[in-house]
């Protein structure tokens, strides 16, 4: 009986396999084709596997080829022109511009001097700036509660100012954090001292009375006055005046000081009171204030004299006039041998005035007489003093004020 040898498939090895002509993966073949059909590296194991080998023999023929080249030509030029190098001691150093770190800068150095450069700046800013690990544990070092706590430049918390960073990650919003925090920190602090440097004697309170006989009113005027902002709740009774005559009569009238120094002035009616027409008066001004921020209690009485020289001194009523100015009118009491002083003063001065804006001067007048002061200031609380002379003796009458129109 005649051996049938087995005819089996062989496993291609991975570089060996292929797509057919459909397309379809091919991991084995048979040794050779069928009988019926040709053999080729497709069909059949050997004729693949030696088309393979032939393929390998061709590339590595090729090889052998540019390795001879390299080995004749290209590896010694290269090692004749290295020892050439080393022979001459010429060695090209590439130069690079230095910027700011060479002196004077944007200098062409080798490339070697300024990494040398490079380096001694890096260390240099490590040594001032410190180690990554140092700046990240500074950057954690914020509080911890920090955004959530209240701010004091506005009503909110930390994180609720503009450009805030709730989340720390980086040096940059580090610092921003510190500076939004510094300028928050600055508003405080300038409120507290605001409110810390107000004391009672912060209240300023300067007034001298004008009695006018024809009306029977005594006009209080204000000069020099002030009431620190943090006092004005106070009440319709915050201040009195307490007017005595020489024969002990008084006469009270309350009214709110803070509202009464805004304006300048407060007209007191002693008609149809028992204070006599022909005396001079003893007044005092008490006052009691409050403060809720901070929290102060102020009182106090000052004293003061209300001549009665109306019969030197002349009625003289102002009015506000365009320009803005102020008018005067005056009747005098003497026409004879008399000189009436008419002063513009400012309302930052003492009694007598600090300064003399302006003056006008008046021999003999035997009417009414009319004058204007112009050129001022709009809005402006202005005095107004008149001044008697006869012969060398001259009778100083009371400020009187007004203030100015708005143009």
């Amino acid at each position: 009986m005649q051996t049938v040898t087995p005819y089996f498939p062989i496993q291609l090895p991975y570089n060996l396999r292929f797509n057919d002509l459909n397309g379809n993966p091919v991991t084995q073949l048979y040794p050779v084709a069928a009988t019926t059909q040709l053999d080729n590296p497709m069909t059949g194991a050997i004729s693949c596997g030696l088309a393979a080998t032939n393929t390998l023999i061709t590339q590595m023929n090729q090889v052998n080829a540019q390795l001879t080249i390299y080995n004749n030509t290209t590896i010694p030029n290269l090692q004749a022109q290295i020892n050439a190098i080393n022979t001459s001691g010429a060695v090209a150093i590439p130069q690079v511009n230095a910027q700011c770190l060479s002196s004077p800068s944007n200098q062409s150095v080798p490339v070697t001097t300024a990494t040398t450069y490079l380096l001694s700046n890096v260390c240099a800013y490590n040594t001032v700036l410190g180690t990554p690990t140092q700046i990240t544990n500074a950057i954690l070092a914020q509080c911890a509660n920090l955004n959530t706590l209240p701010a004091y430049s506005q009503n909110s918390a930390m994180s609720g100012l503009s450009g805030w960073n709730s989340v720390l990650t980086n040096l940059a919003q580090a610092f921003q954090n510190l500076e939004i925090a510094y300028c928050d920190a600055r508003a405080g602090i300038t409120q507290a001292l605001a409110q810390s440097n107000v004391t009672c004697a912060n209240i300023i309170l300067n007034y001298q009375g004008v009695y006018n006989m024809s009306a029977q009113t005594i006009s209080m005027y204000f000069y020099s006055s002030s009431i620190p902002v943090n006092f004005s709740g106070s009440g319709a009774s915050s201040g009195k005046f307490t007017v005595t005559d020489v024969y002990g009569n008084v006469y009270t009238q309350s009214f709110n000081l803070y509202s009464v120094v805004g304006v300048g002035s407060i007209v007191l009616n002693v008609g149809s009171s028992a204070l006599a027409q022909n005396s001079s008066y003893e007044v005092v001004l008490s006052y009691a204030l409050t403060s809720t921020t901070p929290t102060l209690g102020c009182n106090g009485s000052i004293p003061n004299t209300v001549v009665n020289n109306t019969a030197t001194c002349p009625v003289t009523v102002l009015s506000a006039v365009s320009g803005p100015g102020i008018q005067y009118t005056f009747t005098p009491t003497i026409i004879s041998n008399v000189t009436y002083t008419v002063n513009l003063i400012n309302n930052s001065g003492t009694t007598s005035g600090s300064t003399v804006l302006a003056t006008n001067i008046y021999n003999n007048p035997v009417a009414p007489t009319t004058g204007t002061f112009t050129g001022l200031s709009a809005n402006t609380l202005y005095f107004v003093r008149v001044s008697v002379t006869v012969g060398q003796n001259t009778t100083t009458c009371p400020l009187i004020s007004q203030r100015t129109g708005g143009s």
